[in-house]
């Protein structure tokens, strides 16, 4: 039967798929299903032995992670089928495949073990998708760890002006995912995931729109963590949307809010400010985390 084998990064929930999609199954398809799978397996607390279920366009899919080298891994091993591809192979049988018999019978194995030496560590990029779809797949998932809507870029719809506090608001929740697992903030986008737009915010046009967000991130978050973040304004449905992404930047970094430097991170669909001294033990904690991982 048709199986995606795919490896996890636990600590950024990057993705790195097979080498090829199977014959037969569309690689868009595959891909919204890798996201389902994972987004479920989070939600789930990261399961070692629970198989998981999800739909995809009407086909049921199945899949389980297997931690790849020791119970506490962050690189877990999947592998997902069609269910109707195992309840005709597998005469109804429960979903119980071992992994690692599963790679080997497929020659998957060796070719995996291949990805990771070439990615020096599994730094794969999920960014080279289009970005439409990934925004959809981050107003499926909802508002919570990895994901936050904001409204508007700068408007106060209280008001009807302008107001400071609105940009901090998301910018908190960028500093919040660079210091966390990193994650999506979509501006245009209600808090119940409906596609309002941009137009309260009255900018020209586009480009004075990405020129003004961009002059936000510089100043109040420093220039030298733009490689971490990737910045898309898309149309939908008519309507103009922002999608920001952020990446684990690794290092720490904080929101410049006049004179002062304030630290966040993400906790549920929340940004938490932390006192220095929480920001100290935070800091020192996650570096020694790195240290042991590497070790």
């Amino acid at each position: 039967f048709n199986t995606v084998m795919f490896l996890v990064n636990a600590e950024d929930d990057a993705v790195i798929p097979g080498l090829d999609t199977p014959a037969g199954l569309d690689e868009t398809r595959v891909t919204t299903m890798l996201s389902a799978v994972i987004s479920q397996w989070k939600k789930k607390n990261e399961p070692a032995r629970e198989a998981l279920r999800t739909s995809i366009d009407g086909a049921n899919w199945v899949a389980t992670l297997r931690p790849l080298l020791e119970p506490d891994s962050e690189i877990w091993l999947g592998v997902a089928a069609p269910e109707q591809d195992l309840v005709t192979s597998l005469g109804q049988q429960l979903f119980s495949i071992d992994l690692t018999d599963a790679l080997m019978a497929s020659g998957g194995g060796i070719l995996l073990l291949f990805i990771i030496w070439r990615t020096g560590g599994f730094m794969a990029d999920d960014h080279t998708r289009d970005p439409l779809l990934r925004m959809q797949e981050a107003i499926n998932r909802g508002e919570g760890s990895e994901v936050e809507f904001k409204s508007t870029v700068r408007a106060n719809l209280k008001s009807g002006k302008r107001g400071k506090e609105i940009e901090l608001a998301w910018l908190k929740a960028l500093v919040a995912f660079l210091n966390s697992r990193g994650g999506s903030l979509l501006i245009g986008v209600s808090d119940d995931g409906r596609i309002r737009g941009l137009a309260e915010d009255e900018f020209e046009n586009a480009d004075r729109c990405l020129l003004h967000v961009k002059n936000l991130i510089n100043q109040h978050i420093g220039a030298q963590f733009s490689g971490f973040i990737e910045v898309n304004l898309l149309e939908v449905e008519d309507k103009e949307v922002l999608l920001i992404e952020a990446r684990r930047a690794g290092q720490p970094v904080f929101l410049l809010v006049g004179k002062n430097e304030e630290f966040y991170i993400r906790s549920g669909p929340s940004s938490i400010k932390l006192t220095p001294s929480q920001t100290i033990s935070y800091v020192f904690q996650n570096r020694m985390t790195v240290k042991k991982s590497r070790s």
